[in-house]
């Protein structure tokens, strides 16, 4: 198999190509693997080295050699050697931390404004998997928790959930998710702007488009 294999876009259950990397992972060759997944779209970099360290999490309390490698790890992330926020951003995702080394890359990946590749499959794929989008509007939700305001407010505008229109809730049985990212994303909101949610979080896009600005800051 080669670097277009379809199976890429899956890997985090794909054990051809999960296997062989976490062993080079567990080799201490975090760079190596880091860098052939930045050829990668940010999305489908996120979700293969997430299946990489969730393998690791797994491994820790049976593991000497997988508790090292979580600790050189997190080193590299902290003093700046692995920089890409889908590599963060899998980190915070995957791995149990203390709330010191969660709190400083928290701090790091909200400050990281690096351009990531879309993916041109973006709606299939996020509507199906965790997508970075997913984990950016989960660190919103911890930053507020830890009481890192500004880092909750920049990740919820990465996270850019839109509205719901009429047809997200009409289809919400197949398609939920949408909804449940607008009500956590309506609940960071609130948090941020102390104020309570009210009837205007749950009005579908289209009427909140035709509503006048004047009343909507009623």
């Amino acid at each position: 198999k080669d670097d277009e294999e379809p199976s890429i876009a899956a890997g985090y259950n794909s054990s051809d190509w999960k296997l062989p990397l976490y062993v080079l992972l567990l080799d201490g060759q975090a760079q190596k693997i880091v860098d052939w997944l930045s050829n990668r779209s940010a999305n489908r970099a996120f979700r293969f080295f997430s299946s990489l360290l969730e393998m690791l999490q797994k491994q820790l309390a049976t593991s000497a050699r997988a508790a090292a490698t979580r600790d050189d790890l997190l080193g590299l992330l902290l003093d700046g050697t692995l920089t890409q926020s889908w590599c963060l951003s899998a980190a915070l995702s995957e791995i149990e931390m203390e709330s010191s080394t969660r709190i400083a890359l928290l701090k790091m990946l909200a400050q990281n404004d690096e351009a990531e590749k879309p993916d041109a499959r973006v709606y299939l794929e996020d509507g199906e998997r965790v997508s970075l989008k997913d984990s950016y509007l989960d660190f919103a939700s911890q930053s507020l928790l830890l009481g890192l305001k500004d880092e909750a407010k920049l990740f919820l505008e990465r996270a850019a959930i839109d509205r719901p229109e009429l047809w997200n809730y009409t289809r919400q049985h197949s398609f939920g998710g949408e909804i449940v990212r607008w009500v956590l994303a309506s609940a960071i909101g609130c948090c941020l702007s102390n104020r309570n949610a009210g009837v205007r979080e749950a009005i579908p896009a289209e009427l909140w488009n035709a509503i006048p600005g004047s009343a909507k800051r009623r």
